[in-house]
C-alpha cells in the first residue's frame, strides 16, 4: 500500500512547483533576451501552458493512482474517483491525454534542436515559425486522434475481470468497491481462474496498450537520435542533462507501468510511485532550461540580489 496523505501531499507540492516553475521561465523568456532562442521560444511558451495544464489536471484527480495486479492494473484519482462514473471516466481520460502530450512535446524539442543547430537543411532552418506552429497542430491531431482511440478501447468487455486479489487490494487499501461504479479504468491482459491454474489473454487489450507504449517509444527513438546528433556537436554538460531527466522521468516510470503487468507478477502500489516520480518532469524541465541558458542564471541572481541587503550584494 502507499500513505494517501503522503502521496497526495506530493502530487500537489509538484503540481505547485511545475506552476511556479513554468511561469518562471516565461517570465525570464519574455524579459531576457537570447538571440539563439530565435523561434525556439514559441515552443517554450506552448510547453510551458500545457506543463501548467497538466500540473492544473492532477492537482483536480489528486493524484491518479495506478494500483497493478496480476496481468492488470487499475487507474483512478484519489479526487474524482467517487464522482458519477461518466465525469470520473472522462477525468481520467482528460489527465491520459494530456499527460502523453509531454512525449510529444519533448520528440517536437530535439527534433526542433537538431534542425537550427546542424542546419543540415537550409529549408527547413529557414522555415518561419508559423510553418512550424502548423507542422505541430498537424502532429498534434494525429498525436491525439491515435491516443483517443487507443485509450477509448482500455475498457475491456464486461466480462473480462481483474484477478480476485486486485480486487480486494482496492477496497483494503482505498476503500474502493470495484462491484460499484466509479471513476476509472481498468486494464486486463489476461483472465485467471479462480484457483489461478489457467489464464486466458485479452489479446485485443493487450494490443491496444502496446501500440500506445509503441508511439511513445518511437517518440523516444526520435528523441534520442537527435539528442545524439546535438551532443555530438554541443559537447557540454546541459545537452546530456536534458537528454537523461526526460528518460528517467517521463519515458521509464510509462514503460514500467504498461510492461511490469504483464510479467503475471503483483506489483500493487508500485503503479502509484512511477506516476508520482512522472509528476517530477513537469516540474524540473522549465528549471534545467533555466539552469542551462547562461543568461537566465544571471537574471535570477540578480534578482535574487535585489532582495539582499547592500552589504551582501556582489556589487558593493
Amino acid at each position: 500500500a502507499i500513505d494517501a496523505s503522503s502521496h497526495m501531499f506530493f502530487n500537489w507540492f509538484m503540481a505547485g512547483l511545475s506552476i511556479a516553475s513554468n511561469l518562471l521561465l516565461v517570465y525570464l523568456v519574455k524579459k531576457v533576451s537570447v538571440v539563439a532562442m530565435g523561434s525556439y521560444m514559441i515552443l517554450i511558451y506552448i510547453t510551458a501552458v500545457m506543463d501548467v495544464t497538466i500540473a492544473i489536471s492532477n492537482a483536480i484527480v489528486v493524484p491518479q493512482n495506478i494500483h497493478m495486479g496480476k496481468y492488470s492494473f487499475v487507474v483512478f484519482g484519489v479526487g474524482t474517483c467517487h464522482w458519477p462514473a461518466v465525469p470520473g471516466l472522462v477525468s481520467i481520460y482528460v489527465f491520459d491525454l494530456l499527460f502523453y502530450q509531454t512525449f510529444a512535446l519533448l520528440s517536437c524539442h530535439f527534433l526542433y534542436r537538431y534542425v537550427v543547430l546542424q542546419k543540415t537543411s537550409e529549408f527547413l532552418t529557414n522555415l518561419k515559425v508559423w510553418y512550424w506552429a502548423s507542422a505541430g497542430i498537424v502532429f498534434q491531431i494525429f498525436f491525439n486522434a491515435t491516443m483517443a482511440f487507443f485509450i477509448s478501447h482500455y475498457e475491456p468487455r464486461k466480462d473480462w475481470k481483474p484477478d480476485a486479489q486486485l480486487v480486494s487490494d482496492m477496497f483494503t487499501y482505498y476503500g474502493i468497491n470495484m462491484s460499484r461504479p466509479f471513476g476509472h479504468f481498468h486494464v486486463v491482459y489476461a483472465e485467471m481462474s479462480n484457483s489461478y491454474e489457467s489464464m486466458t489473454w485479452n489479446w485485443p487489450i493487450v494490443i491496444y496498450t502496446l501500440s500506445i507504449l509503441g508511439v511513445i517509444a518511437l517518440l523516444g527513438v526520435v528523441m534520442l537520435v537527435c539528442a545524439h546528433k546535438v551532443m555530438r556537436m554541443m559537447k557540454t554538460l546541459s545537452s546530456v542533462v536534458q537528454t537523461v531527466f526526460p528518460l528517467a522521468l517521463s519515458f521509464t516510470p510509462v514503460g514500467c507501468l504498461v510492461l511490469l503487468p504483464l510479467t503475471g507478477n503483483t506489483f500493487g502500489a508500485l503503479g502509484n510511485y512511477l506516476m508520482s516520480l512522472s509528476t517530477v518532469y513537469p516540474a524540473v524541465d522549465p528549471l534545467l532550461l533555466i539552469l542551462c541558458v547562461q543568461r537566465y542564471r544571471r537574471k535570477i541572481y540578480s534578482m535574487i540580489e535585489c532582495c539582499l541587503p547592500p552589504k551582501f550584494r556582489r556589487s558593493q
